[in-house]
């Protein structure tokens, strides 16, 4: 077999050994649940090889029972999902980055909803704007800043991407209580 056991060592072993030791217990909780429920079960869990490597697989399976409903056994497949499992850790990886080089750029970074209602901000942001927290600018409206050319609000409502470089004046923003600035 591709993880280095005979069928012969499969069938004689209890399948507890073959889960890795820090899946066990979760594995064992899973199976008592289906035994109770009766019911089919998906489960992901690590398997070990015969040199001790650790393989993620997705278990289906079902709890086997006689006429008089005697449990005798769990039928299962296993489908070896390691390569998905590394990919979802890159991405989570790659993730964690890009959100750490977002929140700790030193430039300002905002993010908004397609009606401009900020969604997020860095603390760049924050300190540019004079706010002691990027809390107070979650919900503000770009729209409805004054300092955004009109002509540059339209083509926001149309989903255009604009850059803009402009003076900017905070009176403005403290006179329409925009935000505490």
């Amino acid at each position: 077999s591709r993880y280095g056991f005979g069928p012969e060592e499969v069938v004689s072993r209890p399948i507890l050994e073959f889960i890795a030791p820090e899946d066990r217990e979760q594995v064992a909780l899973d199976l008592r649940r289906t035994v109770g429920d009766g019911l089919e079960f998906v489960s992901e869990f690590r398997i070990l090889d015969a040199q001790g490597g650790r393989h993620w697989v997705e278990d289906y399976g079902r709890i086997q029972r006689d006429a008089t409903g005697t449990i005798l056994g769990v039928a299962g497949v296993l489908r070896d999902i390691t390569p998905r499992k590394q990919a979802e850790a890159e991405v989570r990886a790659s993730e964690e980055r890009l959100r750490s080089a977002y929140l700790e750029s030193p430039i300002a970074v905002e993010l908004y909803d397609t009606q401009g209602r900020m969604l997020s901000a860095n603390q760049a942001c924050a300190d540019l704007f004079g706010c002691a927290d990027v809390s107070v600018l979650r919900g503000f409206s770009l729209l409805d800043d004054p300092n955004v050319p009109d002509e540059v609000k339209q083509r926001l409502r149309g989903n255009e991407t604009v850059r803009l470089e402009m003076p900017f004046d905070f009176g403005l923003v403290k006179q329409h209580g925009l935000y505490p600035t």
